[in-house]
């Protein structure tokens, strides 16, 4: 019995870490896709002119 709910704590512990680091991961690639997207915008602007 013991050991089911340790089972279950580290289930759920290693969910929410895997919830943290696809959150991350999300935060890093719309990040660098906004870093991106802002770059672009820039140099375009200054092509224009």
């Amino acid at each position: 019995m013991l050991l089911t709910i340790i089972m279950i704590f580290l289930g759920l512990v290693f969910l929410g870490l895997a919830i943290k680091l696809a959150f991350f991961a999300l935060t890093v690639i719309f990040g660098l896709a906004a870093l991106g997207f802002v770059v672009f915008g820039v140099f375009w602007l200054l092509t224009r002119v």
